[in-house]
């Protein structure tokens, strides 16, 4: 598949925080058959939304690495493998675009075609994002409060 993103002009990039992935990274890269990919390496989230900050479209496999690029207002795709990761996708809008983990290629490569055409997914994750810090920051005043009081 990294190929054929390739042949159309985007850059796969591989994003993780080593310590605890190697093997998943090894799982990972020997079953892509190709190089056309760069492992970053990061150390702490300024790097990682750095990173994903700059992406056209992210498919993400750990539920931070969504979060952060939804924040960043980036198009997210991810593998229902982990009911965090379809109960977030799905809260954020984005259930289109979860995909089974026995999909074939073709399925994975229609869906990025499908979420890099799709104009109107950034503005949905900026309402979606917006609102849910609204209300992270409303329940935060709550706690602050309540705290105060006691």
């Amino acid at each position: 598949m990294s190929r054929e993103l390739a042949k159309r002009g985007h850059d796969v990039s591989i994003v993780t925080e080593r310590r605890g992935s190697q093997g998943e990274i090894e799982n990972i890269t020997n079953r892509m058959n190709s190089n056309d990919y760069t492992i970053f390496d990061v150390k702490d989230p300024f790097s990682a939304g750095r990173i994903l900050g700059g992406a056209c479209m992210v498919l993400g496999l750990r539920l931070h690495s969504l979060i952060l690029s939804a924040m960043l207002e980036v198009p997210i795709m991810s593998v229902d493998y982990d009911s965090k990761i379809k109960g977030f996708m799905e809260h954020v809008g984005a259930g289109g675009y979860l995909l089974k983990p026995d999909d074939l290629p073709e399925k994975y490569l229609e869906t990025i075609n499908k979420l890099l055409n799709n104009s109107e997914i950034r503005l949905n994750l900026l309402s979606t994002v917006a609102s849910i810090r609204e209300r992270i920051l409303t329940q935060a005043r709550t706690m602050r409060e309540i705290l105060v009081i006691h």
